[in-house]
């Protein structure tokens, strides 16, 4: 090693003696005055627990296993049943952790489908890029599965198109996936493995032949090569961003993406937009070809006299055949434009002719329905195709075959029900609401009840308007996704008799500002906060023992905002609260980090004693250039812990990261050059490059690099209180 003393860094000038090796000299000079070189980031090597909605684009909707809308979080939780649908123009990114992800396709559609280790994207319809930067262990398996085929993904990097029922194509830019095709109805299934380079076309071949005996024409896969120009501009996108990718592509398979232009990139989305909408335009086309097909009759209900629609009936041939030719006379219905003739409700009289119906005779009480303001209602009939126009004598006959269905769909319609009443029991205790002032009242001397999506809380029907939650002491925790999405809650009570706050309890309260946590806590559960956007502080009391998994995740997702998590004693075991900085001492610990998400990104821990930035994701460090500008009159960087770097006296990087990104580390420490912060840069082994401005202004006095680094950029240590370097 050879260790030589740097003098006047603090202008931005060196003075350097004789070094043996000449790559040792031209790194220092590249550090004050050369251009330095820029390199994209590694993927990152943190282990997600579940599948997450990354970050979207355009219109995309989640539902969950019942079907029912979820409103987008940012980094929200996809668990097992939950459905992605984007429209067109619009993408979805799905999180398996920092090194595996897929992309969702404009006007696509997929399924999460999730046990433990075990993690399945169902694709409904339209294409998907993934890319598994890191195999996965052994104990983990990724499939992505079609209605007739299913490809299992190790670490590979590819994309999948539904073209039909019949057809899909799945695509390998790096790596093997190994692909199995089923036909659903004969069961003959083939397996092929793929290669970099390939493209499998798994398809349905000819049913009619494997149903009369020739099952070796039920399936196929089919391998050909594929071209650049076969690639579609949402996955050009994802290698035109990532270097790393692209160098594997190349090296694996032969195909070079790295010259791709952004030019490119983005005619090759146009085009793909025509297609889609070409391909939309064609299901719109197939659909209107069954309007002849769908009744065009309305099928009404009698309530208290007063008619209903509630929905329309398919034809039934057996019975609705002989009434069709009534339908011609359905041209009739532009001479019903004479509607105010419909006061005439002697037309109507018709109607009370079916007594016929036996069933039927509330509808005698039809003819009130002049009576009743029919305007609303019969305002409502030009919105269901015209159809009151038809039910004149036209429907007589079709009627006559209707009134079995109406207690089928009348539930549906006659949603949304009566509000429910503003009280009740949750657990063992009671709750009521107050739409004055849009406040939840929780009481009792006992626990409450837990919730899921499937089983909201009783008071889900308010949890849009709910503003205001009040927990009577006595009440003694806060239930499963009790408060869960609810929007516009900003302000919490909770009394010390509250001692657990269950998994999701307020997950999704986007309009949450701040919470004050009750003495007697001894638990929070995972995903508690999740999502509180606007939450960017909580203090933990003293006797918590336990916080769950993505606890706080989402939160402080205001601009340049962070979380700050506040111990209130001097618990040396940070074991427990799944922190990886185990810190022998200090009072008062407080934390600061990106979004609430502990060990997933960046943490700074302060104590009396400790002052240490620990950043966990390799992307903060490698991937992302930052710059500096002034504030206040002071030159600031636009790292996220940029806040509080003044106070920093010890930096932690991810041992494997090969890049210091532009302004990582500037203005790192104390603005006092009697002091100094440590960065465990010679631990370093894999770093490469250092970039421009990387350290620059910050109180690091002594650095020692690794034989790995090959390049340092321009004024990459400038202005700093650096005096001494070490190879």
């Amino acid at each position: 090693m050879v260790k030589k003393r740097i003098n006047g860094i603090k202008t931005g000038k060196m003075k350097r003696k004789c070094m043996t090796a000449a790559v040792v000299t031209a790194m220092l000079a590249n550090m004050f005055t050369a251009p330095g070189v820029t390199i994209t980031a590694y993927a990152a090597e943190n282990t997600a627990a579940v599948m997450k909605m990354a970050k979207t684009e355009g219109t995309v909707e989640v539902s969950g296993s019942s079907g029912k809308s979820i409103s987008l979080i940012e980094n929200m939780k996809l668990y097992n049943g939950y459905q992605v649908d984007t429209k067109e123009k619009s993408y979805a990114w799905i999180e398996l952790d920092d090194t595996k992800f897929a992309k969702l396709d404009a006007a696509s559609r997929t399924e999460i489908r999730k046990k433990g280790k075990k993690l399945e994207i169902l694709l409904d319809s339209g294409n998907i890029f993934f890319n598994i930067a890191e195999p996965l262990a052994d104990d983990e398996t990724l499939n992505i599965r079609t209605a007739t085929m299913v490809a299992g993904i190790r670490g590979t990097s590819g994309w999948v198109e539904v073209t039909d029922d019949k057809k899909v194509k799945i695509s390998v830019l790096e790596g093997n996936v190994e692909v199995s095709v089923t036909n659903p109805l004969t069961g003959e299934v083939k397996n092929d493995s793929i290669a970099s380079g390939e493209t499998a076309i798994c398809a349905i071949v000819d049913t009619t032949a494997a149903q009369a005996g020739n099952t070796g024409n039920a399936c196929d896969i089919v391998r050909e090569s594929f071209a650049r120009e076969d690639i579609g501009g949402f996955v050009l996108q994802e290698v035109f961003s990532d270097n790393v990718l692209a160098e594997k592509i190349v090296e694996k398979g032969g195909l070079d993406l790295r010259d791709l232009t952004k030019e490119e990139v983005e005619t090759r989305l146009i085009s793909d937009e025509v297609k889609v909408n070409e391909k939309l335009a064609e299901v719109e086309v197939a659909m209107g070809g069954q309007e002849e097909h769908i009744s065009t009759e309305s099928v009404w209900v009698v309530e208290d006299n007063a008619p209903v629609q509630v929905a329309q009936l398919p034809v039934n041939p057996a019975n609705d055949v002989p009434a069709q030719p009534a339908v011609p006379a359905e041209p009739e219905v532009p001479a019903q434009p004479e509607v105010p003739a419909q006061p005439e409700v002697p037309v109507q009289p018709e109607i009370p002719a079916q007594p016929e119906v036996p069933a039927q005779p509330e509808t005698p009480a039809v003819p009130e329905v002049p009576a009743t303001p029919e305007v609303p209602i019969e305002q409502e009939k030009p919105v269901v195709p015209d159809t009151p126009d038809n039910s004149g004598s036209g429907n007589n006959g079709s009627n006559n075959n209707e009134p079995s269905n109406p207690p089928q769909t009348p539930t549906e319609p006659q949603t949304p029900p009566a509000a429910p009443e503003p009280f009740g029991e949750t657990g063992q205790v009671n709750w009521s609401y107050s739409a004055q002032g849009n406040t939840l009242t929780i009481s009792g001397n006992d626990v409450m009840g837990n919730y899921d999506e499937n089983d909201p809380a009783p008071w889900d029907y308010w949890k849009n308007d709910i503003t205001t939650v009040k927990i009577e002491d006595g009440v003694k925790n806060i239930g499963t996704s009790a408060f869960l999405g609810s929007s516009k809650l900003t302000s919490v009570t909770i009394p010390d008799s509250v001692t657990q706050i269950y998994a999701g309890a307020f997950s999704g309260c986007k309009s949450l500002t701040s919470v004050t946590l009750p003495a007697n806590l001894t638990s929070i559960g995972e995903n508690a906060f999740f999502g509180c956007e606007k939450l960017e502080g909580i203090n933990i009391p003293a006797g918590v023992i336990s916080i769950g998994s993505d606890a706080f995740s989402g939160c402080a997702k205001q601009e340049h905002a962070y979380f700050e998590i506040e111990f209130a004693d001097t618990r040396a075991n940070w074991g427990k609260f799944g922190l990886s900085v185990p810190f022998t001492g200090g009072t008062n610990p407080v934390i600061y980090c990106t979004d609430g998400a502990l060990g997933n990104g960046w943490e700074l821990f302060l104590t009396d004693t400790v002052k240490e930035l620990q950043i966990t994701d390799k992307k903060l460090v490698e991937a992302t250039d930052y710059y500096s500008t002034i504030i206040n009159g002071k030159s600031t960087p636009s790292t996220p812990w940029s806040k509080k770097a003044d106070e920093i006296t010890s930096v932690v990087l991810p041992i494997d990261i090969t890049t210091i990104g532009a302004y990582a580390l500037s203005y790192m420490g104390p603005n006092d050059i009697t002091k100094s912060v440590r960065v465990n840069i010679d631990a370093l082994t894999k770093l490469t490059i250092i970039k421009d401005n990387a350290f620059h202004s910050s109180a690091v006095t002594e650095v020692t690099l690794q034989p790995s680094v090959t390049t340092i950029g321009s004024f990459a240590f400038a202005g700093s209180n650096l005096t001494t370097l070490n190879f």
